[in-house]
């Protein structure tokens, strides 16, 4: 699970995970149960990767095949990189130092306390 760390706040009156690498809004399960320091979790799976359209622009920093899928790592910030898994991904359909926009389906993102334990 990709886990990166830092904070609900509040922005035109609607609450948005917010580090130096992204703003994403909470999903709407989340809302009014979290704020302040919190880390987001997704599956590398789970995020969707698009070149025009989607929630968070970031630059491909690697692109691993791995036969059936491919991992895309992205900087975080943190001690281990942001990885994506695609299914299926032709060798020059995504490269290294490609600006993409990531989507973080709702029903797929989780929130940890800063004890580790899920926010439900």
């Amino acid at each position: 699970m990709n886990l990166t760390d830092g904070e609900i706040i509040a922005q035109d009156g609607k609450p948005v995970f917010k580090n130096g690498h992204m703003e994403l809004p909470v999903p709407e399960l989340y809302k009014g149960k979290v704020s302040g320091n919190v880390t987001l979790g997704i599956r590398p799976e789970h995020v969707v990767v698009e070149e025009k359209s989607g929630q968070v622009p970031d630059t491909i920093d690697l692109v691993e095949p791995m036969g059936k899928e491919t991992l895309l790592y992205f900087e975080a910030g943190e001690e281990r990189p942001f990885i994506v898994i695609v299914e299926g991904l032709a060798d020059d359909e995504l490269q290294s130092g490609q600006d993409v926009k990531l989507t973080f389906p709702e029903d797929k993102v989780f929130f940890f306390d800063k004890e580790g334990q899920r926010i439900r």
